[in-house]
C-alpha cells in the first residue's frame, strides 16, 4: 500500500513541480495493493497524474479527494483504466491483496 503521492513546488526558473523518485515503487509495483490518498493537498495527490501510469494500482480516497483526483486525470488517455474506490467519510475499506488483474 502507498499512502499519498504528492509533489512539491520549486522556485527555480524553469522548474514547476518536483515529483518523488518512483524507482522503488515501479520496481515493486506487483506488490502494491493500492494508493490511499489521505486528503487533497498537492503534497498528497499532486503526483498522481504523473506517476499512476507506472504504478497502475487502485486509488482509495474520500469523496472530496476523489473529486480532485478525477479532475487531475480527466484529460489523461488512461483515465478509464484507473480503479477509483471512494470511501465515505467515516467509512472503511479493505485493500485488494493482488493487482495482477490490472
Amino acid at each position: 500500500m502507498i499512502v499519498d503521492l504528492g509533489i512539491t513546488f520549486h522556485d527555480r526558473l524553469g522548474v514547476d513541480v518536483i515529483t518523488p523518485d518512483p524507482t522503488f515503487l515501479i520496481n515493486n509495483k506487483d506488490n502494491i495493493s493500492g494508493l490511499v490518498l489521505t486528503h487533497a493537498h498537492e503534497d498528497h495527490v499532486g503526483a498522481v497524474p504523473y506517476l499512476w501510469p507506472y504504478l497502475r494500482c487502485p486509488i482509495y480516497a474520500t469523496p472530496f479527494t476523489m473529486r480532485i483526483v478525477r479532475q487531475k486525470i480527466a484529460d489523461k488517455p488512461w483515465k478509464n483504466d484507473v480503479i477509483l474506490i471512494e470511501i465515505p467519510l467515516g467509512g472503511t475499506s479493505k485493500l485488494a491483496t493482488s493487482t495482477s488483474n490490472m
